[in-house]
Protein backbone atom coordinates (compact mmCIF):
# COMPACT_ATOMS: atom_id res chain seq x y z
CA UNK A 1 0.00 0.00 0.00
CA UNK A 2 1.61 3.43 -0.75
CA UNK A 3 1.66 6.18 1.22
CA UNK A 4 0.14 9.55 1.10
CA UNK A 5 1.83 12.46 2.42
CA UNK A 6 -1.06 14.85 3.99
CA UNK A 7 -0.48 18.00 6.42
CA UNK A 8 -2.48 19.93 8.66
CA UNK A 9 -2.33 23.95 8.86
CA UNK A 10 -3.48 25.72 11.64
CA UNK A 11 -2.84 27.89 14.65
CA UNK A 12 -3.17 24.65 17.56
CA UNK A 13 -1.15 21.94 18.37
CA UNK A 14 -1.64 18.65 15.89
CA UNK A 15 0.82 16.05 17.86
CA UNK A 16 -2.73 14.55 19.05
CA UNK A 17 -4.49 14.33 16.05
CA UNK A 18 -2.28 13.42 13.78
CA UNK A 19 -2.67 9.02 14.95
CA UNK A 20 -6.31 9.26 14.97
CA UNK A 21 -6.16 11.11 11.80
CA UNK A 22 -4.04 8.38 10.74
CA UNK A 23 -6.32 5.40 12.17
CA UNK A 24 -9.33 6.84 10.89
CA UNK A 25 -7.84 7.29 7.11
CA UNK A 26 -6.85 3.20 7.19
CA UNK A 27 -10.88 2.39 7.25
CA UNK A 28 -10.58 3.72 4.01
CA UNK A 29 -7.50 1.62 2.68
CA UNK A 30 -5.94 4.49 3.20
CA UNK A 31 -1.60 4.57 4.82
CA UNK A 32 -1.10 8.43 5.01
CA UNK A 33 2.25 10.01 6.74
CA UNK A 34 0.80 13.61 8.34
CA UNK A 35 2.93 16.81 9.48
CA UNK A 36 1.32 19.54 11.42
CA UNK A 37 2.01 22.69 10.85
CA UNK A 38 0.73 25.05 13.67
CA UNK A 39 2.26 28.24 16.04
CA UNK A 40 3.68 30.40 13.73
CA UNK A 41 4.37 28.18 10.57
CA UNK A 42 0.70 27.97 9.42
CA UNK A 43 1.78 31.71 8.56
CA UNK A 44 4.94 30.89 6.60
CA UNK A 45 2.80 28.23 5.15
CA UNK A 46 0.01 30.08 3.68
CA UNK A 47 2.22 33.10 2.62
CA UNK A 48 4.11 30.21 0.87
CA UNK A 49 7.62 30.51 2.89
CA UNK A 50 8.15 27.63 4.80
CA UNK A 51 11.00 25.38 2.94
CA UNK A 52 10.66 22.23 4.54
CA UNK A 53 6.87 22.12 3.79
CA UNK A 54 7.69 23.68 -0.43
CA UNK A 55 10.90 20.91 -0.28
CA UNK A 56 8.24 18.29 -0.94
CA UNK A 57 4.60 19.01 -0.92
CA UNK A 58 2.17 16.93 0.46
CA UNK A 59 -1.24 15.23 -1.71
CA UNK A 60 -3.47 17.28 0.43
CA UNK A 61 -3.42 19.95 3.11
CA UNK A 62 -6.67 20.80 5.86
CA UNK A 63 -6.64 23.86 6.84
CA UNK A 64 -8.55 24.35 10.28
CA UNK A 65 -8.69 28.07 11.92
CA UNK A 66 -9.61 28.94 15.33
CA UNK A 67 -12.17 32.36 15.44
CA UNK A 68 -10.64 33.13 18.73
CA UNK A 69 -7.28 33.96 16.48
CA UNK A 70 -8.93 35.49 13.54
CA UNK A 71 -11.08 37.47 15.27
CA UNK A 72 -9.54 38.37 18.96
CA UNK A 73 -9.87 41.84 18.63
CA UNK A 74 -13.80 41.34 18.87
CA UNK A 75 -13.01 39.68 22.50
CA UNK A 76 -10.83 42.25 23.75
CA UNK A 77 -12.69 45.20 22.31
CA UNK A 78 -16.45 44.24 21.59
CA UNK A 79 -17.37 47.48 21.07
CA UNK A 80 -14.86 48.97 18.57
CA UNK A 81 -16.65 51.08 16.25
CA UNK A 82 -15.06 48.92 13.20
CA UNK A 83 -17.86 46.31 10.95
CA UNK A 84 -17.13 42.84 12.40
CA UNK A 85 -19.72 41.33 9.29
CA UNK A 86 -16.62 43.39 7.00
CA UNK A 87 -13.95 41.61 9.10
CA UNK A 88 -15.65 38.58 8.41
CA UNK A 89 -15.48 38.31 4.96
CA UNK A 90 -12.19 40.25 4.19
CA UNK A 91 -10.26 37.95 6.59
CA UNK A 92 -11.95 34.70 4.66
CA UNK A 93 -11.40 36.46 1.44
CA UNK A 94 -7.50 37.02 2.22
CA UNK A 95 -7.18 33.48 3.11
CA UNK A 96 -8.84 32.59 -0.42
CA UNK A 97 -6.41 34.50 -2.25
CA UNK A 98 -3.69 32.93 -0.60
CA UNK A 99 -5.00 29.43 -1.26
CA UNK A 100 -5.33 30.71 -4.82
CA UNK A 101 -1.99 31.72 -5.27
CA UNK A 102 -0.65 28.54 -3.86
CA UNK A 103 -2.37 25.92 -5.92
CA UNK A 104 -1.24 28.20 -8.80
CA UNK A 105 2.75 27.13 -7.48
CA UNK A 106 1.43 23.42 -6.44
CA UNK A 107 -1.20 22.82 -8.39
CA UNK A 108 -1.19 18.99 -7.48
CA UNK A 109 -1.41 19.72 -3.91
CA UNK A 110 -5.53 19.60 -2.81
CA UNK A 111 -6.52 22.17 0.22
CA UNK A 112 -9.39 21.84 2.13
CA UNK A 113 -10.45 25.09 3.91
CA UNK A 114 -12.87 24.05 7.38
CA UNK A 115 -15.21 26.66 8.19
CA UNK A 116 -14.87 27.80 11.64
CA UNK A 117 -16.81 25.94 14.34
CA UNK A 118 -18.26 28.00 17.76
CA UNK A 119 -15.92 27.81 20.61
CA UNK A 120 -16.57 26.71 23.82
CA UNK A 121 -17.15 28.49 25.91
CA UNK A 122 -18.70 31.09 23.68
CA UNK A 123 -19.17 34.36 24.27
CA UNK A 124 -22.54 34.96 22.19
CA UNK A 125 -25.92 35.46 23.64
CA UNK A 126 -27.71 32.83 21.92
CA UNK A 127 -30.37 34.46 20.09
CA UNK A 128 -29.19 33.84 16.47
CA UNK A 129 -30.54 37.45 15.13
CA UNK A 130 -27.61 39.19 13.22
CA UNK A 131 -28.88 42.47 14.48
CA UNK A 132 -28.42 41.32 18.24
CA UNK A 133 -25.51 38.67 18.03
CA UNK A 134 -22.38 39.78 19.23
CA UNK A 135 -19.69 41.20 17.12
CA UNK A 136 -17.42 37.89 17.82
CA UNK A 137 -20.05 35.49 16.50
CA UNK A 138 -21.09 38.21 12.88
CA UNK A 139 -17.38 38.22 11.71
CA UNK A 140 -16.89 34.21 12.48
CA UNK A 141 -20.56 34.07 10.26
CA UNK A 142 -19.59 36.03 7.73
CA UNK A 143 -16.14 34.21 7.35
CA UNK A 144 -18.04 31.35 7.06
CA UNK A 145 -20.80 32.62 4.56
CA UNK A 146 -17.79 34.03 2.18
CA UNK A 147 -16.04 29.98 2.28
CA UNK A 148 -19.23 28.98 1.14
CA UNK A 149 -19.57 31.33 -2.21
CA UNK A 150 -16.12 30.28 -2.93
CA UNK A 151 -16.68 26.71 -2.47
CA UNK A 152 -20.28 27.61 -4.93
CA UNK A 153 -17.68 29.49 -7.17
CA UNK A 154 -15.77 26.33 -7.58
CA UNK A 155 -12.56 27.53 -6.11
CA UNK A 156 -12.60 26.50 -3.23
CA UNK A 157 -12.81 23.17 -1.45
CA UNK A 158 -14.45 23.17 2.47
CA UNK A 159 -14.81 20.97 4.78
CA UNK A 160 -18.15 21.96 7.00
CA UNK A 161 -16.86 22.08 11.04
CA UNK A 162 -19.48 24.27 11.69
CA UNK A 163 -21.98 21.29 11.53
CA UNK A 164 -19.99 19.27 13.64
CA UNK A 165 -20.05 21.45 16.06
CA UNK A 166 -23.80 21.99 15.78
CA UNK A 167 -24.44 18.08 15.66
CA UNK A 168 -22.57 17.43 18.32
CA UNK A 169 -22.59 20.07 20.55
CA UNK A 170 -19.59 22.37 21.66
CA UNK A 171 -19.78 21.49 24.92
CA UNK A 172 -18.96 17.74 23.98
CA UNK A 173 -16.35 18.30 21.52
CA UNK A 174 -14.10 20.85 23.32
CA UNK A 175 -11.73 20.50 26.83
CA UNK A 176 -10.62 23.60 28.47
CA UNK A 177 -8.41 22.07 30.16
CA UNK A 178 -6.13 20.78 26.93
CA UNK A 179 -7.42 24.50 25.18
CA UNK A 180 -5.20 25.69 28.07
CA UNK A 181 -2.53 23.42 28.91
CA UNK A 182 -1.72 21.98 25.52
CA UNK A 183 -3.29 24.67 23.32
CA UNK A 184 -5.97 22.09 20.94
CA UNK A 185 -9.00 22.74 22.49
CA UNK A 186 -10.91 19.52 21.35
CA UNK A 187 -11.35 16.79 24.09
CA UNK A 188 -10.55 13.02 23.20
CA UNK A 189 -14.24 12.46 21.83
CA UNK A 190 -14.04 16.20 20.00
CA UNK A 191 -10.57 14.37 18.48
CA UNK A 192 -11.95 11.14 17.37
CA UNK A 193 -14.63 12.85 15.87
CA UNK A 194 -12.93 15.60 13.85
CA UNK A 195 -10.39 12.80 12.94
CA UNK A 196 -13.37 10.60 11.27
CA UNK A 197 -14.64 13.77 9.53
CA UNK A 198 -11.41 15.18 8.37
CA UNK A 199 -10.70 11.18 7.26
CA UNK A 200 -14.06 10.94 5.31
CA UNK A 201 -13.17 13.87 3.95
CA UNK A 202 -9.79 13.28 1.89
CA UNK A 203 -11.23 9.76 1.05
CA UNK A 204 -13.82 11.70 -0.86
CA UNK A 205 -11.04 13.81 -2.34
CA UNK A 206 -9.41 10.57 -3.29
CA UNK A 207 -12.44 8.51 -4.49
CA UNK A 208 -12.76 6.28 -1.91
CA UNK A 209 -16.48 6.85 -1.58
CA UNK A 210 -18.88 4.07 -2.33
CA UNK A 211 -21.79 4.29 -5.30
CA UNK A 212 -24.48 2.25 -3.83
CA UNK A 213 -26.91 1.37 -1.33
CA UNK A 214 -29.01 -2.05 -0.93
CA UNK A 215 -31.74 -1.69 1.47
CA UNK A 216 -33.96 -3.83 3.47
CA UNK A 217 -37.45 -3.58 3.88
CA UNK A 218 -39.05 -4.51 6.38
CA UNK A 219 -38.42 -3.00 9.91
CA UNK A 220 -35.36 -0.69 7.27
CA UNK A 221 -37.88 1.05 5.08
CA UNK A 222 -41.15 0.74 7.13
CA UNK A 223 -42.06 -1.23 10.27
CA UNK A 224 -43.26 -4.13 10.35
CA UNK A 225 -43.15 -7.30 8.45
CA UNK A 226 -45.23 -6.48 4.99
CA UNK A 227 -46.01 -10.13 4.86
CA UNK A 228 -47.63 -10.25 7.76
CA UNK A 229 -48.91 -6.75 8.77
CA UNK A 230 -50.01 -6.39 5.70
CA UNK A 231 -49.34 -3.43 3.54
CA UNK A 232 -51.82 -0.88 5.20
CA UNK A 233 -50.69 -2.43 8.43
CA UNK A 234 -47.06 -1.51 8.36
CA UNK A 235 -45.40 1.73 10.66
CA UNK A 236 -45.07 4.91 8.48
CA UNK A 237 -46.32 8.54 8.81
CA UNK A 238 -45.82 11.73 10.00
CA UNK A 239 -46.44 10.88 13.64
CA UNK A 240 -45.75 7.90 15.95
CA UNK A 241 -43.36 5.38 15.54
CA UNK A 242 -43.16 5.52 11.74
CA UNK A 243 -42.01 8.91 11.47
CA UNK A 244 -38.26 7.62 12.31
CA UNK A 245 -38.61 5.41 8.71
CA UNK A 246 -40.41 8.43 6.66
CA UNK A 247 -37.65 10.47 7.64
CA UNK A 248 -35.19 8.09 6.93
CA UNK A 249 -36.29 7.72 3.71
CA UNK A 250 -36.04 11.04 2.84
CA UNK A 251 -32.40 11.25 3.88
CA UNK A 252 -32.25 8.10 1.62
CA UNK A 253 -33.50 10.77 -1.22
CA UNK A 254 -31.11 13.49 -0.23
CA UNK A 255 -28.23 10.34 -0.98
CA UNK A 256 -29.86 9.76 -4.25
CA UNK A 257 -29.74 13.63 -5.39
CA UNK A 258 -26.37 13.36 -5.19
CA UNK A 259 -25.95 10.62 -6.94
CA UNK A 260 -25.50 7.39 -5.19
CA UNK A 261 -27.84 4.71 -6.47
CA UNK A 262 -30.97 3.48 -4.52
CA UNK A 263 -31.57 -0.50 -4.57
CA UNK A 264 -33.30 -2.98 -2.97
CA UNK A 265 -32.65 -6.07 -1.71
CA UNK A 266 -35.12 -8.14 0.67
CA UNK A 267 -36.61 -11.63 1.19
CA UNK A 268 -40.20 -10.22 0.62
CA UNK A 269 -43.04 -11.23 -2.03
CA UNK A 270 -42.12 -8.59 -5.27
CA UNK A 271 -45.89 -8.21 -5.35
CA UNK A 272 -46.08 -7.14 -1.40
CA UNK A 273 -43.25 -4.67 -1.95
CA UNK A 274 -44.80 -3.29 -5.00
CA UNK A 275 -47.97 -2.78 -3.61
CA UNK A 276 -46.43 -0.51 -0.83
CA UNK A 277 -44.63 1.75 -3.14
CA UNK A 278 -48.26 1.68 -5.29
CA UNK A 279 -50.71 2.61 -1.97
CA UNK A 280 -48.80 3.87 0.72
CA UNK A 281 -48.52 7.56 -0.15
CA UNK A 282 -46.73 7.90 3.23
CA UNK A 283 -43.78 6.66 1.29
CA UNK A 284 -41.23 9.68 0.57
CA UNK A 285 -38.86 7.01 -1.42
CA UNK A 286 -40.92 6.37 -4.85
CA UNK A 287 -40.41 3.43 -7.01
CA UNK A 288 -38.92 5.65 -9.50
CA UNK A 289 -36.21 6.81 -7.22
CA UNK A 290 -35.28 3.10 -7.24
CA UNK A 291 -31.88 2.23 -9.61
CA UNK A 292 -32.63 -1.72 -9.35
CA UNK A 293 -34.18 -4.26 -6.93
CA UNK A 294 -33.34 -7.75 -6.07
CA UNK A 295 -36.83 -9.22 -4.40
CA UNK A 296 -37.73 -12.65 -3.66
CA UNK A 297 -36.76 -15.56 -1.13
CA UNK A 298 -32.65 -15.93 -2.23
CA UNK A 299 -30.49 -14.74 0.63
CA UNK A 300 -29.50 -11.46 0.48
CA UNK A 301 -25.25 -12.49 -0.83
CA UNK A 302 -27.26 -13.51 -3.97
CA UNK A 303 -29.76 -10.86 -4.04
CA UNK A 304 -26.47 -8.52 -4.05
CA UNK A 305 -24.83 -10.28 -6.84
CA UNK A 306 -27.79 -9.56 -8.61
CA UNK A 307 -27.83 -6.19 -7.97
CA UNK A 308 -23.91 -5.52 -8.96
CA UNK A 309 -24.72 -7.80 -12.12
CA UNK A 310 -27.74 -5.55 -13.23
CA UNK A 311 -25.80 -2.51 -12.31
CA UNK A 312 -22.46 -3.24 -13.93
CA UNK A 313 -20.85 -2.16 -10.58
CA UNK A 314 -18.71 -3.97 -8.26
CA UNK A 315 -19.56 -4.89 -5.20
CA UNK A 316 -16.56 -3.09 -3.79
CA UNK A 317 -18.53 0.12 -4.53
CA UNK A 318 -22.04 -1.56 -1.85
CA UNK A 319 -23.08 -0.62 1.27
CA UNK A 320 -25.51 -2.62 2.38
CA UNK A 321 -28.46 -1.66 5.44
CA UNK A 322 -30.66 -4.29 7.01
CA UNK A 323 -31.96 -4.53 10.55
CA UNK A 324 -31.59 -8.44 10.84
CA UNK A 325 -28.09 -8.70 12.28
CA UNK A 326 -28.03 -12.44 11.16
CA UNK A 327 -27.89 -11.22 7.40
CA UNK A 328 -25.81 -8.45 7.94
CA UNK A 329 -23.36 -11.15 9.38
CA UNK A 330 -24.05 -13.44 6.40
CA UNK A 331 -23.28 -10.66 4.28
CA UNK A 332 -19.81 -9.82 5.86
CA UNK A 333 -18.48 -13.32 5.96
CA UNK A 334 -19.38 -14.34 2.08
CA UNK A 335 -18.68 -10.99 0.78
CA UNK A 336 -16.41 -8.89 2.68
CA UNK A 337 -15.81 -6.57 0.31
CA UNK A 338 -19.40 -5.17 1.01
CA UNK A 339 -19.86 -2.53 3.58
CA UNK A 340 -22.36 -3.21 6.18
CA UNK A 341 -23.23 -0.75 8.88
CA UNK A 342 -24.34 -1.68 12.33
CA UNK A 343 -28.36 -1.28 12.62
CA UNK A 344 -29.37 1.68 15.61
CA UNK A 345 -31.53 -0.49 17.66
CA UNK A 346 -33.76 1.93 18.52
CA UNK A 347 -35.76 3.36 15.00
CA UNK A 348 -35.86 6.90 16.63
CA UNK A 349 -32.20 6.43 15.61
CA UNK A 350 -32.85 5.92 11.57
CA UNK A 351 -32.10 9.36 11.01
CA UNK A 352 -28.73 9.97 12.30
CA UNK A 353 -28.13 6.15 10.24
CA UNK A 354 -29.33 8.65 7.05
CA UNK A 355 -26.65 11.14 7.75
CA UNK A 356 -23.96 9.14 8.98
CA UNK A 357 -23.96 7.32 5.67
CA UNK A 358 -24.31 10.32 3.52
CA UNK A 359 -20.64 11.89 5.32
CA UNK A 360 -19.01 8.56 5.60
CA UNK A 361 -19.38 6.81 2.57
CA UNK A 362 -21.13 9.06 0.51
CA UNK A 363 -19.79 12.48 -0.11
CA UNK A 364 -19.46 14.19 -3.27
CA UNK A 365 -16.38 17.03 -3.21
CA UNK A 366 -18.41 18.56 -5.81
CA UNK A 367 -21.49 16.84 -7.20
CA UNK A 368 -21.53 16.29 -11.20
CA UNK A 369 -24.18 16.94 -13.93
CA UNK A 370 -23.97 12.93 -13.75
CA UNK A 371 -24.13 12.78 -10.28
CA UNK A 372 -27.50 14.59 -10.40
CA UNK A 373 -28.75 12.50 -12.75
CA UNK A 374 -27.43 9.15 -11.62
CA UNK A 375 -30.60 7.21 -11.24
CA UNK A 376 -31.93 8.17 -14.27
CA UNK A 377 -29.02 7.22 -16.39
CA UNK A 378 -28.84 4.12 -15.04
CA UNK A 379 -32.29 3.57 -16.15
CA UNK A 380 -31.61 4.59 -19.39
CA UNK A 381 -28.99 1.91 -19.68
CA UNK A 382 -31.71 -0.70 -18.42
CA UNK A 383 -34.09 0.74 -21.33
CA UNK A 384 -31.37 0.16 -23.63
CA UNK A 385 -30.66 -3.09 -23.17
CA UNK A 386 -33.88 -4.00 -23.41
CA UNK A 387 -33.96 -2.36 -26.48
CA UNK A 388 -31.21 -4.56 -27.92
CA UNK A 389 -32.61 -7.63 -26.64
CA UNK A 390 -36.15 -6.60 -28.52
CA UNK A 391 -33.79 -6.19 -32.27
CA UNK A 392 -32.84 -8.03 -34.53
CA UNK A 393 -29.34 -7.88 -34.51
CA UNK A 394 -26.15 -5.88 -33.34
CA UNK A 395 -25.87 -3.64 -35.82
CA UNK A 396 -29.69 -2.83 -36.02
CA UNK A 397 -29.69 -1.84 -31.97
CA UNK A 398 -27.03 0.37 -32.80
CA UNK A 399 -28.17 2.38 -35.37
CA UNK A 400 -31.38 2.69 -33.65
CA UNK A 401 -29.50 4.34 -31.00
CA UNK A 402 -29.31 7.82 -32.85
CA UNK A 403 -25.74 8.13 -30.86
CA UNK A 404 -24.38 11.52 -30.73
CA UNK A 405 -21.23 12.58 -29.41
CA UNK A 406 -18.62 15.73 -28.05
CA UNK A 407 -15.33 15.34 -27.00
CA UNK A 408 -14.20 18.03 -24.68
CA UNK A 409 -10.38 18.66 -25.11
CA UNK A 410 -8.88 20.48 -22.26
CA UNK A 411 -12.40 21.96 -20.41
CA UNK A 412 -11.18 23.15 -16.76
CA UNK A 413 -15.25 22.86 -16.31
CA UNK A 414 -14.99 19.32 -16.41
CA UNK A 415 -12.39 18.85 -14.01
CA UNK A 416 -14.30 17.29 -11.19
CA UNK A 417 -16.39 14.89 -13.31
CA UNK A 418 -13.00 14.29 -15.28
CA UNK A 419 -11.17 13.03 -11.50
CA UNK A 420 -14.39 10.95 -10.56
CA UNK A 421 -13.63 9.36 -13.76
CA UNK A 422 -10.48 8.27 -13.10
CA UNK A 423 -11.76 7.55 -9.64
CA UNK A 424 -14.44 5.77 -10.02
CA UNK A 425 -14.42 3.34 -13.28
CA UNK A 426 -12.78 -0.20 -12.70
CA UNK A 427 -13.69 -1.95 -15.30
CA UNK A 428 -12.81 0.02 -18.92
CA UNK A 429 -9.96 1.67 -17.40
CA UNK A 430 -6.68 1.13 -19.10
CA UNK A 431 -3.95 1.88 -16.75
CA UNK A 432 -5.62 2.31 -13.52
CA UNK A 433 -4.13 5.57 -12.54
CA UNK A 434 -6.39 7.88 -9.92
CA UNK A 435 -6.39 11.28 -9.89
CA UNK A 436 -7.41 14.21 -7.41
CA UNK A 437 -8.97 17.17 -8.47
CA UNK A 438 -5.82 19.30 -7.73
CA UNK A 439 -4.02 16.74 -9.90
CA UNK A 440 -6.47 17.13 -12.60
CA UNK A 441 -5.73 20.91 -12.81
CA UNK A 442 -2.27 20.39 -12.43
CA UNK A 443 -2.26 18.70 -15.60
CA UNK A 444 -4.30 21.40 -17.53
CA UNK A 445 -1.59 23.98 -16.48
CA UNK A 446 0.68 21.90 -17.99
CA UNK A 447 1.41 22.52 -22.08
CA UNK A 448 2.66 18.60 -22.19
CA UNK A 449 -0.31 17.44 -21.25
CA UNK A 450 -3.83 17.22 -23.39
CA UNK A 451 -7.44 15.79 -21.81
CA UNK A 452 -10.21 14.64 -23.58
CA UNK A 453 -13.57 14.03 -21.84
CA UNK A 454 -16.30 12.84 -24.35
CA UNK A 455 -19.90 12.94 -24.13
CA UNK A 456 -22.54 10.74 -25.00
CA UNK A 457 -26.10 11.14 -26.25
CA UNK A 458 -29.04 8.62 -27.39
CA UNK A 459 -32.87 8.02 -27.94
CA UNK A 460 -33.10 7.51 -24.14
CA UNK A 461 -31.39 10.88 -22.86
CA UNK A 462 -27.91 12.63 -22.08
CA UNK A 463 -25.60 10.26 -20.16
CA UNK A 464 -23.38 12.74 -19.70
CA UNK A 465 -19.06 12.66 -19.30
CA UNK A 466 -18.80 8.85 -19.97
CA UNK A 467 -15.16 8.82 -21.60
CA UNK A 468 -11.85 10.47 -21.01
CA UNK A 469 -8.49 10.35 -22.41
CA UNK A 470 -5.68 11.99 -20.49
CA UNK A 471 -2.36 11.98 -23.06
CA UNK A 472 1.23 13.54 -22.59
CA UNK A 473 3.82 14.49 -25.23
CA UNK A 474 7.20 12.77 -23.41
CA UNK A 475 8.97 14.33 -26.73
CA UNK A 476 9.32 10.96 -28.32
CA UNK A 477 6.13 9.71 -28.29
CA UNK A 478 2.65 10.92 -27.19
CA UNK A 479 1.78 8.91 -24.25
CA UNK A 480 -1.70 7.38 -22.92
CA UNK A 481 -1.84 8.09 -19.14
CA UNK A 482 -5.41 7.16 -18.96
CA UNK A 483 -8.33 5.94 -21.08
CA UNK A 484 -11.52 5.10 -18.68
CA UNK A 485 -14.91 4.26 -20.27
CA UNK A 486 -17.70 4.16 -17.66
CA UNK A 487 -19.52 0.57 -17.84
CA UNK A 488 -23.33 2.26 -18.56
CA UNK A 489 -22.57 2.95 -21.96
CA UNK A 490 -20.28 -0.27 -22.38
CA UNK A 491 -20.87 -2.32 -25.62
CA UNK A 492 -21.97 0.48 -28.09
CA UNK A 493 -18.59 0.92 -30.23
CA UNK A 494 -17.67 4.61 -28.07
CA UNK A 495 -14.73 3.23 -26.64
CA UNK A 496 -12.89 2.34 -29.95
CA UNK A 497 -14.50 5.49 -31.62
CA UNK A 498 -13.59 8.11 -29.02
CA UNK A 499 -10.31 6.67 -28.68
CA UNK A 500 -9.50 6.41 -32.34
CA UNK A 501 -10.72 9.86 -33.02
CA UNK A 502 -8.89 11.36 -30.27
CA UNK A 503 -5.47 9.60 -31.60
CA UNK A 504 -5.83 11.15 -34.73
CA UNK A 505 -6.58 14.68 -33.45
CA UNK A 506 -2.98 14.03 -31.53
CA UNK A 507 -1.17 13.26 -34.57
CA UNK A 508 -2.55 16.26 -36.78
CA UNK A 509 -0.63 18.22 -33.76
CA UNK A 510 2.37 16.24 -33.75
CA UNK A 511 3.16 13.31 -35.41
CA UNK A 512 4.52 11.24 -33.07
CA UNK A 513 4.20 7.34 -31.96
CA UNK A 514 1.42 6.32 -29.84
CA UNK A 515 2.40 4.81 -26.41
CA UNK A 516 -0.16 2.84 -24.13
CA UNK A 517 0.48 0.40 -21.21
CA UNK A 518 -2.26 -2.38 -20.14
CA UNK A 519 -1.99 -2.20 -16.14
CA UNK A 520 -4.07 -5.67 -14.77
CA UNK A 521 -6.37 -5.37 -12.16
CA UNK A 522 -9.41 -7.02 -10.39
CA UNK A 523 -12.26 -6.40 -12.83
CA UNK A 524 -10.66 -4.78 -16.32
CA UNK A 525 -9.10 -7.99 -17.91
CA UNK A 526 -11.28 -6.43 -21.15
CA UNK A 527 -8.61 -4.26 -21.22
CA UNK A 528 -6.02 -6.60 -22.10
CA UNK A 529 -7.53 -7.05 -25.77
CA UNK A 530 -8.18 -3.19 -26.43
CA UNK A 531 -5.13 -2.16 -27.68
CA UNK A 532 -4.38 -4.83 -30.35
CA UNK A 533 -8.21 -4.44 -31.14
CA UNK A 534 -7.31 -1.29 -32.56
CA UNK A 535 -4.11 -2.20 -34.27
CA UNK A 536 -1.57 -1.44 -31.60
CA UNK A 537 1.58 -3.93 -31.18
CA UNK A 538 2.95 -5.36 -28.28
CA UNK A 539 6.04 -3.94 -26.88
CA UNK A 540 7.20 -6.88 -24.96
CA UNK A 541 10.09 -8.25 -27.20
CA UNK A 542 11.69 -4.46 -26.52
CA UNK A 543 10.64 -3.47 -23.29
CA UNK A 544 9.90 -6.85 -21.09
CA UNK A 545 6.38 -5.58 -20.59
CA UNK A 546 3.86 -7.94 -21.48
CA UNK A 547 1.16 -5.00 -21.50
CA UNK A 548 3.33 -1.87 -23.28
CA UNK A 549 1.63 -1.59 -26.36
CA UNK A 550 2.59 0.85 -29.56
CA UNK A 551 1.09 2.44 -32.60
CA UNK A 552 4.23 3.64 -35.30
CA UNK A 553 3.28 7.24 -36.54
CA UNK A 554 2.80 5.77 -40.07
CA UNK A 555 0.49 3.28 -38.43
CA UNK A 556 -3.25 4.05 -38.58
CA UNK A 557 -5.48 3.20 -35.91
CA UNK A 558 -8.06 0.41 -37.33
CA UNK A 559 -11.55 2.90 -37.53
CA UNK A 560 -14.41 2.28 -35.38
CA UNK A 561 -16.24 5.28 -35.86
CA UNK A 562 -19.78 2.96 -36.22
CA UNK A 563 -22.85 4.41 -36.26
CA UNK A 564 -21.63 8.07 -33.90
CA UNK A 565 -22.43 11.45 -34.77
CA UNK A 566 -19.36 12.80 -33.31
CA UNK A 567 -18.32 16.44 -32.91
CA UNK A 568 -15.38 18.05 -31.68
CA UNK A 569 -15.32 21.07 -28.51
CA UNK A 570 -11.73 22.94 -27.96
CA UNK A 571 -11.06 25.16 -24.96
CA UNK A 572 -9.22 28.01 -25.67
Amino acid sequence: MSCTRLAIVGPATWSGLIPRLAGALRAYGIEAAIDGYGFGDELTVLAGQHKAFFAGPPAGVFVIQDARVLFRKWLRDPRSADDPEADGRDAARLLIGSLQALRERIPETSWIVGTLAPPYPNSGDGVGNPASTDAFTRATMNFNGELWRAWEGGTLDVLDLERVGAEWGTRTLFDPRLDQLARFPGSAHGMAVLAERMAARWAATAGRMKKVVALDCDNTLWGGVVGEDGVDGIQMGEDGAGRAFVMFQEALLALEARGVLLTLCSRNNPHDVEEVFARRPEMALRRERLAAVAIGWDSKTAGLQTLARQLGLGLDSFVFVDDNPREREEVRQALPMVTVPEFPDDPADLPALGAELGWRWFQRVRPTQEDRQRTTQYRMRAAAEELNAQTGSPVEFLRSLNMTATIHVDNPNLVSRMAQLTQKTNQFNLTLHRYTEAEIRGMLHHPAWHLFAGTLADRFGDHGVVALLIAQDTGRAWKIDVLVQSCRVLGRGYEAAFTTAVIEYLRERKTLPIEARYVPGPRNSQMEAFCPELGFSQEQESTGDRGAYRLAPDKTPVQHRGFIDLRWEVSA
